[in-house]
């Protein structure tokens, strides 16, 4: 019996080692973007309830409670703009926030909507770094 386990527990890391990978759609901004499903940790998807940070930049459009958790919660849309925008500014019912973890950091990010998962296309996935840059810059 036990070598039969193993050899299931074989034929199921081979097969998951020879998956294209996984990829969620979303879209900020009317575009559609990806990341890669081992980046998220959750969807949580709207409406939330957002603590508003007095004198915050407006990427940051507030903090959740996640199960206890404090988690900020960025404006993707926001984050990437070149300038002072105010795309952040309405959280429609229909979008999401994507919880991930980037190094030490548990931040979540608001997107307009959630599109499905699939196979990750040849293009890059948004750039936490890019994000997370664009939120520390908006702090200075």
């Amino acid at each position: 019996m036990a070598l039969d386990l193993s050899r299931a527990i074989d034929v199921a890391r081979a097969r998951t080692a020879s998956a294209p990978p996984r990829a969620l759609f979303f879209r900020v901004a009317g575009q559609t973007n990806h990341l890669p499903l081992a980046a998220l940790q959750e969807v949580v998807f709207m409406p939330v309830l957002l603590a508003r940070v007095p004198r915050a930049p407006t990427v940051l459009l507030g903090v959740m409670n996640l199960r206890g958790r404090v988690v900020p919660v960025l404006s993707v849309a926001d984050s990437l703009a070149d300038g002072p925008s105010d795309a952040g500014a309405v959280l429609s019912d229909s979008g999401a926030i994507l919880v991930v973890r980037h190094g030490r950091r548990e931040v979540g990010l608001f997107v307009e909507a959630v599109d499905g998962i699939g196979e990750s296309p040849e293009s890059p996935p948004l750039s936490l770094e890019k994000v997370l840059a664009g939120a520390d810059a908006a702090r200075r």
